[in-house]
């Protein structure tokens, strides 16, 4: 068990905003070279720490085991209280403080989870064009994520990997890059109910989009990110290539790993929004009351048949100013005497 977080001030009491999870908590088998990563805002003894080393010890099916930490005060509380809630025996071990080599070959996969790390994190960046520090939640996942391919797919010196001498068979679930933008399925039953009291309209979509984070090391989920927390899922579905990095998604996600999962991934975008009934004052209301200015009234189009009628009656009233005699209208006696004319013609 150690700590890996570099402060700007080892003796400030809590690290600064920008570096709030760069405390890690890791967590390696000595027979396996297995590994696991925790980052913490604090390195305080938690519920969750505690709950993290046991799940670690039970997955890897440990009957008898024994706990080395490297001095550190808070690692050895954690170690403690893990030998105290673990009903398996538990012995402790304490390593020389600052000394990496009295904590066995342990050494090495951390290296490789550094450099892990760095690889994802700079790759990250590079798709999304953002950078990406230890103050957001993604570097909790990202941590983990790089914990979880050290075991799956970094070879030992005897050719295999750990996951391989751990469980008997190389790993060949489906992943994804770390971060990509994706659409998952949300678990449900063949009622659409998702979880009690939890239940999902047929004319909801199935699929989400969220941000992809990593594997679950138990069940082997799929782990996303979304406005609303964090979710599993067996089902996902790759987006088009140029539609892989929402980069307004990744700034809208949330959800720590200590956190509670999210059962219900609705994006607040597509949240119903309820129409607000806007009542004018009564300065307002006179306003609109009062009548309107000439030159304020409203224009209305006019079609064609409009505007050559007002060109004629135009042309008809410039006429008239110029001088121009009219043609007198024939009375009614002319015009029986012309069709009388027609008639006969």
């Amino acid at each position: 068990m150690k700590t890996d977080g570099h402060w700007v001030d080892p003796f400030h009491p809590a690290p600064p905003a920008a570096e709030i999870f760069a405390t890690t908590l890791i967590l390696v088998d000595a027979d396996t070279l297995s590994m696991r990563a925790f980052s913490m805002p604090t390195k305080a003894t938690t519920d969750y720490a505690v709950a993290a080393v046991i799940e670690f010890m039970a997955h890897l099916n440990l009957e008898r085991a024994a706990l080395k930490c490297d001095g550190e005060p808070a690692i050895k509380s954690i170690a403690k209280l893990v030998k105290e809630k673990r009903t398996k025996p538990t012995d402790l071990e304490e390593g020389s403080l600052k000394d990496s080599a009295s904590m066995g070959g342990v050494e090495s996969p951390i290296r490789w989870w550094q450099a892990k790390v760095r690889t994802y994190r700079y790759d990250l960046e590079r798709r999304y064009g953002l950078l990406l520090t230890a103050d957001s939640e993604i570097w909790c996942w990202l941590t983990r994520y790089a914990a979880w391919a050290t075991t799956t797919y970094r070879v030992r010196a005897d050719g295999k990997s750990a996951h391989q001498v751990a469980f008997g068979l190389t790993y060949s679930g489906a992943i994804m890059p770390f971060g990509e933008t994706a659409l998952f399925k949300v678990p449900m039953s063949h009622t659409r109910q998702i979880k009690k009291d939890v239940k999902a309209n047929k004319g909801e979509s199935t699929f989400v989009r969220g941000i992809w984070v990593g594997k679950h090391a138990a069940s082997d989920d799929h782990l996303f990110l979304t406005p609303g927390g964090w979710h599993r899922a067996r089902t996902v579905r790759r987006l088009e290539p140029l539609k892989r990095c929402d980069l307004q998604l990744l700034k809208r996600v949330k959800g720590a790993p200590w956190e509670a999962r999210s059962a219900r991934p609705i994006e607040e975008s597509k949240l119903p929004v309820t129409p607000q009934l806007v009542v004018p004052t009564a300065s307002e209301a006179r306003i609109l009351a009062a009548p309107m200015a000439p030159s304020a009234a409203p224009v209305t189009p006019t079609s064609n048949s409009t505007l050559d009628a007002a060109r004629t009656g135009s042309e008809s009233a410039t006429s008239e100013s110029r001088g121009v005699p009219k043609s007198p209208k024939p009375n009614q006696a002319q015009q029986s005497a012309m069709l009388a004319t027609q008639a006969q013609g």
